[in-house]
């Protein structure tokens, strides 16, 4: 049987699953999300254009921000919700 496992490691293709950074910015979100950072793991084979759609679908007030920099303060201080993603 342990042999069969170790088959099926070295055989069976895996799911490789993909991760982003997500920060949060802005006073209209929850204080538990404003201006902290997060690594999130997407579904499977999900690729950041879909894992940005489906961020946007939850908060559909969030802008998307399409810079790696990070936030000035006046994003920071803003009175909206701003999304920054990343792989």
């Amino acid at each position: 049987m342990e042999a069969a496992y170790y088959d099926n490691i070295m055989e069976q293709q895996r799911l490789e699953p993909e991760f982003f950074r997500v920060g949060f910015y802005g006073r209209k979100f929850p204080f538990f999300l404003r201006n902290k950072e997060f690594v999130c793991r997407g579904h499977d084979y999900e690729r950041l254009e879909a894992f940005q759609q489906r961020m946007l679908g939850e908060f559909p007030q969030a802008i998307a921000m399409q810079h790696a920099n990070q936030p000035d303060e006046g994003i920071l201080q803003c009175d909206a919700q701003c999304i920054l993603q990343h792989l």
